[in-house]
């Protein structure tokens, strides 16, 4: 279920209206826009029916809203002007008796508040999506810490009568949707349990799970570093944050290294709203059995 931050503060009637992208002929029947390596199609289907919603947002990655994830799919865009500087940006799903059908309702999936600055004049509702290019500094902080390229942000910008808002793009680059390992070789089935025990406590956000087999020396460079009780304390924070919310595993791209006595998992992936770059655990064969010894977190956590 998605989260969103906005609520209504008036139910008002929603107000439909016909989206057309500013570098595209605004009487065309769709038109697609890429950001970084997710697609985005706005369509203009026929209205038969009075009441029927004239424009719908499609894209085929997951993306982040002003802070409030959206899975990959096909949106309605409505807007209610709860005050004249004060419009809700909704998207909206057809809703039916079963999945994938509509019986002409909408389910509210987002609902994010936006205030219209003044801008020229428009007969229909014009969406502008630009991506955010990253300054040279920036750049270069990512070369330095061996980053690979990174999905961009956009912008939004929603143009209506004789106003402008605009809306943050974050793309993920991936599908919300969590996928199982590889085949695991017999003789890495114990060690690897311990990893995924680890994992799982991510997602339930249970810290005693997520660090029942660590090594009494176990050390991580994950946010700023340090020890198990480092990483407790931020775990606490990364949960009490939010930052664990409805996440899930990515583990179909695993690796893994071995060397004598110890083995290095890679690739281990969990999306959440903080957190969407490959983990890496490394469990060593001690005299009390298998224990994980090392976590690297996500390359831009190093600091």
């Amino acid at each position: 279920m998605i989260g969103t931050r906005m609520v209504c503060a008036a139910a008002l009637p929603v107000i439909f209206f016909t989206i057309s992208a500013l570098a595209e002929d605004n009487k065309q029947d769709q038109s697609s826009h890429t950001v970084g390596s997710t697609t985005f199609a706005i369509s203009y289907p026929e209205r038969n029916v009075a009441g029927d919603p004239s424009a719908s947002l499609s894209f085929d990655k997951d993306i982040v809203v002003n802070g409030n994830g959206l899975p990959a799919g096909t949106y309605v865009l409505g807007l209610h002007a709860v005050a004249k500087d004060d419009v809700h940006v909704v998207f909206s799903q057809p809703s039916g008796k079963e999945e994938g059908t509509a019986d002409g309702k909408l389910k509210e999936r987002l609902r994010i508040a936006v205030r219209f600055n003044e801008a020229p004049d428009v007969s229909d509702l014009q969406i502008d999506l630009k991506p955010i290019k990253k300054k040279p500094e920036e750049e270069g902080e990512d070369r330095r810490r061996k980053r690979g390229p990174s999905e961009p942000s956009a912008t939004m910008k929603l143009y209506w009568g004789d106003h402008v808002a605009a809306l943050t793009l974050q793309m993920t680059g991936v599908r919300w949707v969590g996928t199982p390992p590889p085949e695991i070789p017999e003789h890495l089935q114990e060690p690897w349990s311990l990893v995924l025990h680890s994992l799982n406590g991510l997602v339930e956000q249970n810290v005693e799970m997520h660090t029942k087999y660590f090594a009494d020396d176990f050390a991580s460079d994950w946010h700023d570093g340090g020890g198990k009780d480092a990483q407790i304390q931020f775990f606490g924070w990364l949960a009490n944050g939010g930052g664990l919310e409805d996440s899930v595993l990515i583990l179909d791209q695993m690796k893994w290294t071995e060397a004598e006595d110890s083995v290095t998992f890679l690739n281990l992936i969990i999306l959440a709203p903080v957190v969407n770059s490959p983990l890496e655990y490394t469990v060593e064969k001690t005299d009390a059995g298998w224990q994980i010894t090392y976590l690297n977190g996500p390359p831009e956590s190093h600091v």
